[in-house]
């Protein structure tokens, strides 16, 4: 049996009942069932196995018992200012693994028994909390991680805000190269150009003289085209971060780069930058 959008216009009554429905044929009749749904709440309800599909690609099938157990607990922290908590969090309290979102929340994905500690430290140096609970990953967090569409603040795509794309995540695994007895640093911007934060990021840029690497992901090349060229002309070094910006984990290489993205802003990249899971 095949569903589209099996609860789409029903009152909260005939959802309830027609998710018992559904439940019931697949488990006491024993047909199979499938159901496309923009309503995630509503397949985390009902699926027992689900498959991510974006711009007509499947990109992912699992089961959604093993997709809870990837989903992590968290606290997520609404802060006066995210910038300031995120110093807060890896100097005072030497936390890695948090991340930033819109509307100034961040995610803390250790630590957890910690709370009350991190609420003070917070405090303490003058951000204020106005919410602070523990909460799990869903659906919802993992399509929108998936397929790298929460905002358009430098990865995203619906121009919200900052995305889970650009979950700003520690990365232990990252190789650090330098002497810290200089005082230079390497820069890059990865999954512009967004049309909110990347011509502010470049007027900074401009202003203080500093040359920098965008690593730009192909769909939002294709978006802001004018903002790309501007990022050439201003002699900023461009990097193929892929064209969806997708995890290659689940695609494997074919498909996952986007035949050099830069060269739509009229040069050929010097470098790619491939992710995955693993």
């Amino acid at each position: 049996m095949i569903l589209d959008e099996p609860t789409n216009g029903l009152d909260p009554i005939d959802i309830r009942e027609m998710r018992t429905l559904i439940k019931r044929l697949a488990e006491e009749r024993r047909i199979t069932i499938f159901m496309s749904s923009h309503i995630l709440s509503e397949v985390q309800q009902l699926a027992t196995r689900i498959g991510v599909i974006n711009e007509g690609c499947l990109v992912e099938e699992v089961d959604y018992d093993e997709l809870q157990r990837r989903n992590r607990t968290y606290l997520e922290i609404q802060v006066s200012d995210t910038a300031k908590a995120v110093w807060v969090l890896e100097e005072k309290l030497k936390l890695r693994d948090f991340s930033v979102h819109e509307e100034n929340r961040v995610r803390v994905y250790e630590a957890l028994d910690q709370a009350a500690q991190i609420n003070l430290a917070l405090a303490n140096n003058g951000i204020l909390v106005s919410r602070l609970d523990a909460n799990e990953e869903n659906l919802e967090d993992h399509f929108i991680r998936l397929v790298g569409k929460e905002t358009d603040h430098e990865g995203g795509d619906n121009g919200n805000g900052t995305g889970a794309a650009n979950r700003f995540d520690y990365q232990p695994d990252i190789y650090r190269v330098g002497s810290r007895n200089t005082n230079k640093v390497a820069i890059t911007f990865d999954d512009g150009p967004s049309r909110e934060s990347t011509p502010v990021i470049l007027d900074i840029l401009r202003e203080h003289e500093v040359p920098d690497t965008f690593l730009l992901v192909g769909i939002h090349v294709e978006k802001y085209p004018d903002i790309a060229q501007r990022i050439v002309e201003e002699g900023h070094e461009l990097g193929n971060h892929t064209y969806w910006h997708h995890s290659v984990d689940p695609m494997g290489p074919a498909g996952s780069m986007d035949p050099h993205p830069p060269e739509r802003a009229g040069v050929r990249p010097r470098l790619s930058s491939i992710f995955s899971n693993s």
